[in-house]
């Protein structure tokens, strides 16, 4: 078994339980905005996605090669980051002015960085069924990753909502490239950068909730 595993998908388990937890808590209530939900609903998947890997780890030694319900956990997250950016809240900041056109490009600068840490998978000798999981997965993180890059660099509209929702979205965003940098680590193999990684995906978990709550307490809609 593989204790080191093991113990790191408990712990990011707790982290993203005790996240999830305080978000339902504060935002599913009565007149709560359907953007913080559905936030809170990737943190979920994200939860939940761990804590198949922690099972399967505990009962079975190891994990399945390629696709397994932890990767779509984990995928199912971003899916979640990127509807609450898409459509309503991208248009409520981005009216189409051509003055903006340079932000919708530097947007992109986040898919390719991304893209790019996934292209590493081709230094490994890995089988097709995986490298098509892993390009499925990072192709949805890469798609969320656009959205919150162009809104953690947009200009500011009324009511400050843009500005109340740019520390979310960094920190969404460094989760994005964490998430593609564990497939890279983990077919490295390598324990100490693994370890920093995961201490990283820890305390980005714990963070997401309260940076988002105090960004929007002033949130006027």
């Amino acid at each position: 078994m593989n204790y080191f595993m093991l113990f790191s998908n408990l712990a990011m388990f707790i982290c993203m339980a005790v996240s999830f937890t305080y978000g339902v808590v504060r935002f599913f209530k009565k007149g709560k905005a359907l953007y913080l939900q559905m936030i809170v609903g990737g943190l979920g998947c994200m939860m939940l996605g761990r804590a198949f890997q922690f099972i399967t780890l505990l009962t079975r030694g190891m994990l399945p090669t390629g696709f397994h319900v932890g990767w779509l956990g984990i995928a199912g997250s971003f899916v979640f980051f990127l509807s609450a950016n898409y459509g309503q809240m991208d248009r409520l900041l981005d009216d189409g002015a051509k003055e903006n056109r340079k932000y919708r490009l530097l947007g992109f600068l986040a898919p390719l960085l991304i893209a790019g840490i996934y292209g590493l998978v081709f230094l490994f000798d890995i089988r097709l069924e995986s490298v098509i999981v892993y390009g499925v997965m990072t192709a949805i993180i890469m798609f969320a990753s656009y959205f919150n890059l162009k809104h953690f660099i947009f200009p500011d509209v009324e009511f400050g909502i843009i500005r109340s929702i740019r520390g979310y979205n960094l920190i969404a965003l460094l989760l994005g490239v964490l998430s593609v940098g564990e497939i890279i680590l983990l077919l490295w193999n390598k324990t100490l950068p693994l370890l920093i990684l995961y201490v990283a995906i820890c305390a980005v978990s714990i963070a997401i909730v309260p940076i988002l709550e105090k960004g929007v307490k002033k949130w006027t809609i």
